[in-house]
């Protein structure tokens, strides 16, 4: 790949907390648009969900 082609993608990578009030809601399916939102930021390429250690 040529220099000028590199894909910067992870310079522009975007980190998203989710905490566990969000967490249950997903486990819960309480909210069906915050699913299919959460679905589409994990196929993103360019998004890092993040979660805290506690609700792992």
């Amino acid at each position: 790949m040529e220099a000028w082609s590199h894909s910067p993608v992870k310079e522009f990578e975007i980190t998203f907390f989710v905490d566990t009030n969000i967490l249950s809601y997903l486990i819960d399916e309480t909210y069906p648009l915050l699913n299919e939102f959460v679905k589409y930021l994990k196929e993103s390429p360019v998004i890092n969900l993040v979660s805290s250690e506690y609700a792992l």
